[in-house]
Formats: structure tokens, sequence, C-alpha cells
């Protein structure tokens, strides 16, 4: 996961609001709002003061801050002290740490079956902003390929 978070190429900063669905290559850090959907290749951490209202789809989630919606990741979630999350989680490994608070189901599922969901779901975020955007307007990135 340490590797993973190297790869990290966008950040919402404090004092930021994002409304939509945001599709991320590689890692993100969220350190403002975001209220909508979240899916990425790699990792996403929500800081300590981050909020995300909206479903999370990622490898690895790091929360520290706030989550209300559905999480899933192919390989681990982590709960931080003081984080809140309010919803359900599908992941391989979880991680709560004391003083984090979770209210909502866990599935734990084995590792390659939550890989192939989830890779699944970020191409299907991926395939659907590509038909939202005929123009080309915005470049959709497609797996580890070139803009499109």
């Amino acid at each position: 996961m340490k590797d993973d978070i190297k790869e990290l190429n966008t950040i919402i900063g404090k004092g930021s609001i994002i409304n939509g669905k945001v599709s991320i290559q590689n890692s993100i850090r969220i350190e403002g709002r975001v209220i909508g959907e979240v899916s990425s290749t790699g990792t996403v951490t929500i800081g300590s003061k981050g909020e995300v209202e909206g479903d999370i789809i990622a490898v690895n989630a790091i929360v520290g801050g706030k989550v209300k919606g559905s999480m899933k990741a192919t390989e681990k979630i982590i709960l931080e002290a003081n984080s809140i999350f309010v919803g359900d989680i599908q992941t391989a490994k979880l991680t709560i740490d004391e003083g984090a608070m979770f209210e909502g189901k866990c599935c734990m599922t084995e590792e390659e079956e939550s890989r192939e969901k989830v890779k699944t779901e970020v191409k299907l975020v991926d395939e659907k902003k590509s038909l939202q955007n005929p123009e080309n307007k915005y470049p959709v990135r497609s797996d580890n390929g070139p803009e499109k």
C-alpha cells in the first residue's frame, strides 16, 4: 500500500467542495469535501478534515475524516482513530483503529474476488464518463493507457 501512495496525483484541498463523480487514475487525497462517487485505481485517502458523502471504489482506502456512503476496496480499508464512517464496507482486509466510529455492515471477501469486482466497477464508471463526453471535451484515461 505504501508504494501505491507514491503514485498520488490528485489532491482535493481543504476548503474545496466537489459535487459529482470523481474518477482517478492512481491515488487521491481528499482534505476538502466531495459530494458524489469517488473511484480510483489506487488508494483513496480521506484526511482528518476531509469528508465524502457518496460511494467510494478503490484498491485501498484510508479514512481519517468522515464518510457517509458505501466503500469497496479490493485490498484494504483502514479507519483511523477519530474517523467517522456511516455505510457499508466490502473489502478483503479491514483495520479499525481505536477511537474510530463505524456504523454499518461489513462484507469480507477474498482479495481476488474483491479485486475483480472493483476493476469492473471502475471500468464501468470510466465507460459511462466516455458516453457522457461524446465530443471528447474532457479527456478520459483508460487503464494505464494514454488519453482517449
